[in-house]
């Protein structure tokens, strides 16, 4: 039996999502709004659904998709200076015998 992909019904609305997560609205606004363009759907779908794409996971059968690399950024520190604290003065301190005065 020949059919469709797997396809969710939130894939239109990903970047709306993302961008009222950044505005730190609530699963159940986000829910509300996605509602209102005729999508059922309600708080914990949405939220499933961006960990799922959150993570990268797919369907199983489905092919990964395209990924592109990131260049490294190379510093132009030396090592020992991304990795250690700046070194401090050693603290010396001197000891002398007490005098007494009969």
């Amino acid at each position: 039996m020949a059919g469709q992909s797997f396809r969710s019904k939130l894939n239109p609305h990903l970047e709306f999502i993302r961008a009222a997560r950044l505005r730190e609205e609530t699963w159940e606004a986000i829910a509300a709004k996605i509602r209102e363009s005729g999508t059922t759907t309600d708080a914990t779908q949405v939220c499933k659904f961006l960990k799922r794409r959150n993570q990268g996971k797919r369907p199983l059968g489905f092919a990964p998709e395209a990924t592109v690399e990131t260049p490294q950024v190379v510093s132009s520190l030396p090592i020992e200076e991304e990795i250690l604290p700046p070194t401090r003065p050693k603290l010396v301190l001197k000891v002398t015998q007490p005098t007494h005065t009969p």
